[in-house]
């Protein structure tokens, strides 16, 4: 099987190379696997001459500057052309491990995240190989093989927090981590549930020591179960570990994340995914979300979602509130289907027609605000009884930008009421088949 190289700009050829005595007799044929370890003193001939007959090669990246180094490589290197293609880590890995799976492998070098590049190793598909760079790498950094590495580090990664302008004047944004655990930031806070959110809990713990995070109000684990159908296991494994506070440092509720997607062949199932809800009420949990919305809707998964829509679980006022996911790409010109939803959309609004508004949705369609999550036509028709009689009576609606790509689209609205003015109104929704599966609205009346 073809091997992968790993966050490298060392290129290897898949051709047979010689290796030649000192007499000028071929010695024996070298296999890329050879290559890849060779230290002689002509290594950087045989690369040079094998790269110049096959003249490319393949990068999988999920670096968003990929293009900064790919110039320089070319630069260094005129007679090699990079075929770049970038995608966040999730869905690199997902497309590396579905070709390897598939026996028709088209990346040569793969760059991604240390937790990513991990997974990829565990899978056996990369290439073990020597540089003479590694030198100058702490050996934490670099994970050996027998005779060499599966990778190398190649950038450090910065993570920060941003925050709402239109609610936070500048001046009283927090400045530093330790400003965020001001009372007055209780409950406003949130931060990614994947792995970049994970890397940010670990450096904050090493920085600012356990105290800092025993002032975190909730634990929100995102729980695998990856290439089995094992939720329940995993999630005892999990709320067992977060109540250990040799582990934690202190003992928070926890509220899990659960699988709703697919990655190398695998996926999860709608089977999975009510042991899991049924496993964490079994545990006394307060609530329970899944991830990710965006994958469940797509096409050929949508009994995913709708094994989570459909799942009974009683709300109660004490339950903590969940902030909304942001799947898929968010840029770029909305499709005609997703416009013309939109347009029929504030016709309906500006028009007080429930039910045209109501016809928009899926019947099983959720909608979130940050007080809550309801789903179904029902629910979602009080919204708006609700929001066009009590809220916002005969207001006017206009919607002021949009962007996103199938199956997202985002926009902002203003509306004008007796009741008062909307100014900051942002909407996601996410479209299935035609019809909206998921809206999440936020918006102030001032």
């Amino acid at each position: 099987m073809k091997k992968l190289l790993a966050a490298s700009c060392c290129f290897l050829t898949a051709a047979w190379c010689w290796l030649f005595s000192a007499t000028g007799f071929a010695a024996a044929p070298l296999t890329p696997s050879q290559l890849a370890l060779y230290q002689g003193a002509d290594r950087e001939k045989i690369l040079v001459e094998g790269a110049k007959r096959e003249g490319q090669f393949t990068l999988y990246t999920s670096h968003t500057w990929f293009r900064t180094f790919v110039k320089e490589f070319e630069k260094k290197y005129p007679f090699v052309k990079a075929n770049e293609w970038r995608n966040d880590s999730k869905t690199l890995i997902r497309k590396v491990l579905e070709e390897a799976k598939s026996g028709r492998v088209l990346v040569d070098v793969v760059e991604s995240t240390a937790d990513g590049m991990g997974l990829i190793k565990r899978e056996g598909l990369f290439q073990e190989y020597y540089s003479p760079e590694a030198r100058y790498y702490p050996s934490e950094l670099k994970p050996k093989g027998k005779n060499g590495f599966f990778y190398l580090p190649n950038r450090e990664t910065y993570s920060s927090l941003g925050f709402n302008t239109k609610l936070i004047p500048p001046a009283n944004a927090p400045r530093s981590l330790k400003d965020l655990i001001d009372p007055r930031w209780k409950g406003k806070m949130a931060i990614t549930g994947t792995s970049t959110g994970v890397r940010w809990i670990g450096n904050v713990l090493d920085v600012m020591g356990r105290e800092f995070l025993e002032k975190c109000d909730l634990n929100m684990p995102q729980v695998y179960w990856e290439q089995a159908h094992n939720p329940d296991t995993q999630l005892a494994r999990t709320v067992e570990e977060f109540a250990n506070t040799s582990l934690v440092g202190y003992a928070r509720p926890v509220i899990p994340t659960g699988s709703a997607y697919g990655t190398g062949g695998w996926r999860a199932t709608p089977d999975d995914l009510r042991l899991f809800f049924s496993k964490a009420q079994s545990l006394g949990l307060a609530a329970a979300n899944a991830y990710s919305w965006d994958w469940a809707t797509s096409a050929g998964n949508t009994e995913l979602w709708d094994a989570v829509a459909n799942y009974s679980w009683p709300f109660t006022a004490s339950a903590p509130v969940t902030t909304p996911p942001t799947g898929g790409t968010t840029t770029g010109a909305l499709s005609d289907a997703a416009a013309d939803l939109l347009t029929r959309y504030f016709n309906a609004l500006n028009n007080g027609d429930v039910d045209a508004l109501v016809a928009l949705y899926q019947p099983n369609a959720a909608h979130v605000t940050a007080e809550r999550t309801v789903v179904g036509s029902s629910a979602i028709r009080d919204y708006y009884n609700d929001l066009l009689t009590n809220r916002l009576p005969s207001a006017n609606f206009v919607m002021r930008s949009s962007s996103g790509h199938d199956p997202t689209a985002m926009f902002t609205w203003t509306a004008n009421s007796s009741n008062g003015l909307v100014n900051d109104g942002s909407d996601t929704v996410g479209l299935r088949e035609g019809l909206i599966q998921y809206h999440y609205t936020r918006f102030t009346v001032a």
